[in-house]
């Protein structure tokens, strides 16, 4: 099966989210934290054998798990 999300325009829109952060909310939720949350999140799907649809999920969760910061840090889970 072939992917039709494109990770790119994911990959941007994120990384806009996550410039107006830092600006706002400090250091520890910035692009850098995101990406390695998607780097040890994809590691663990590839050691647990989870599907590739499954993975695409969880690099989508991971792009976003912190874009709700840039509403404000309280709630910022369910914004994300």
């Amino acid at each position: 099966m072939c992917s039709v999300i494109d990770f790119n325009k994911i990959e941007k829109y994120v990384k806009d989210l996550m410039s107006r952060i830092v600006k706002e909310n400090g250091h520890y939720h910035n692009l850098n934290h995101t990406l390695e949350v998607l780097d040890v999140s994809y590691q663990i799907s590839l050691a647990e054998n989870i599907s590739l649809e499954e993975i695409e999920i969880i690099k989508i969760a991971a792009w976003f798990h912190d874009t709700g910061y840039v509403v404000g840090c309280e709630g910022h889970e369910k914004q994300s």
